[in-house]
């Protein structure tokens, strides 16, 4: 976890640096791909000129990427895993990983059952300059 020559702190700074990257980066990589998901190579390039997806494609009139449930499973699941490792550390309660990502699991399902908003939040306006 540490590079050599790296205090403790700094190493820690840098190992949580790399798993928000690591979820960033699957966040929006899951982003460009969820539009196109199941379609063939050819079926993309046909509806995205020759070099396929080159950018978050939009739906409707839309300027907001989505996500799919591979994001949200990753990140219920991420949760779970932190809620397990604190237990352990903080509690000395170990083994409950499992029920923790179970439990995660059934959140998220519950998030399944209610409909998302119409339409994405307004974007908010850039505050006065206040000189």
């Amino acid at each position: 976890m540490n590079e050599p020559g790296m205090s403790s702190l700094a190493g820690e700074a840098v190992y949580r640096a790399r798993v928000r990257g690591c979820l960033l980066g699957g966040a929006v990589g899951d982003a460009l791909g969820h539009p196109v998901e199941f379609s063939s190579p050819d079926r993309i390039r046909a509806a995205n000129a020759e070099r396929g997806v080159t950018g978050f494609l939009f739906a409707g009139d839309s300027d907001v990427a989505r996500i799919s449930d591979d994001t949200q499973m990753t990140l219920f699941t991420a949760e779970a895993l932190i809620q397990a490792h604190r237990r352990e550390r903080l509690k000395g309660i170990g083994g409950g990983w499992a029920l923790l990502v179970r439990w995660a699991y059934e959140r998220r399902l519950e998030t399944q059952r209610h409909p998302g908003p119409e339409t994405p939040h307004p974007r908010r306006a850039a505050p006065p300059d206040e000189a």
